[in-house]
C-alpha cells in the first residue's frame, strides 16, 4: 500500500490558528547612497548610516509560527542558519518578509538578558540597545573602593530603551548596569523559501537572526521607541 502523503491546506490553516503568533514587522527600504553596483553603501551616509537599507516605514503585524533553529538541522547543516537563529513560519497567502526586514516578538515578559553596561550622559537620559520588558536592578559598581550602589526605582523610569533619570542619578560619564528583561530586533537573514505541495503554497519559510548579530556596525536605534 503507498502512502498517501497528500497535503490538506484546511489542516494547515486550522494548526496555524492554534500555533500561530503576532510579530511586529518593519520593511526595509534601499537607501538611494547605494545607486548603482559599482557605488557601495556609503558610511557617511546620514539616513542609512552606511548600511545600505533604512526602515522608514511605520510598524506592521503578521502572524508566524517562531521555533528554534534546533529542532531544524538541516538548515544547519547546509549553512543557511547557525545556533540562535529562529525559524519563521507563514500562514499561506501572508506577505513573505524579504531580506533585511526588522521583526519584533511581541512577547510580554521579554526575554532575560543578562546587563547592559551604560555610560551616563550629560543630559537627563540615556538609552539601551534593546526596549526593555522589566528592568529587574539598576547598578553601579567602583573598582577601585569595592563599593556597590543599588539605585532604587523611584530614582529613574525606563520605556522602551530609555532611560530616564529623575534623581541621585550617577555621575556623567560614569559606568552602571541595567539589568532587565529584553524584546530583541530580529533581522530576515534568509529571505523566504517557498513551499509548495501538489501545486499547493502553504507558506514561506524565513531565518531570522538578532540584529546585533547580523548587523554588528547598525547604530542602535533603527527604530523609535
Amino acid at each position: 500500500m503507498a502512502w498517501n502523503s497528500r497535503f490538506f491546506p484546511g489542516d494547515f490553516r486550522q494548526f496555524f490558528r492554534w500555533h500561530a503568533e503576532t510579530l511586529q514587522w518593519v520593511q526595509a527600504v534601499r537607501c538611494g547612497c547605494s545607486n548603482t553596483p559599482t557605488n557601495p553603501n556609503n558610511m557617511a551616509c546620514l539616513v542609512c548610516g552606511g548600511l545600505g537599507y533604512f526602515y522608514p516605514q511605520p510598524l506592521q503585524y503578521t502572524q508566524a509560527i517562531l521555533t528554534s533553529v534546533k529542532q531544524t538541522e538541516d538548515l544547519l547543516a547546509l549553512g543557511l542558519a547557525q545556533m540562535g537563529d529562529l525559524v519563521c513560519d507563514q500562514p499561506p497567502g501572508a506577505t513573505s518578509l524579504s531580506p533585511w526586514d526588522l521583526v519584533l516578538t511581541t512577547w510580554t515578559d521579554g526575554v532575560p538578558f543578562p546587563g547592559e553596561v551604560l555610560v551616563r550622559g550629560t543630559g537627563s537620559t540615556d538609552r539601551l540597545t534593546f526596549r526593555a520588558n522589566t528592568v529587574y536592578a539598576v547598578i553601579q559598581t567602583d573598582p577601585a573602593t569595592g563599593a556597590v550602589t543599588a539605585y532604587a526605582a523611584s530614582d529613574y523610569t525606563v520605556s522602551g530603551k530609555t532611560v530616564t533619570w529623575l534623581a541621585n542619578a550617577p555621575s556623567a560619564g560614569s559606568a552602571y548596569t541595567v539589568r532587565y528583561n529584553a524584546t530583541y530586533e530580529w533581522v530576515v537573514f534568509a529571505p523566504g523559501l517557498v513551499r509548495m505541495e501538489r501545486g499547493t503554497n502553504f507558506g514561506p519559510r524565513t531565518i531570522l537572526r538578532k540584529r546585533e548579530i547580523a548587523l554588528p556596525n547598525a547604530p542602535g536605534d533603527l527604530l523609535p521607541g
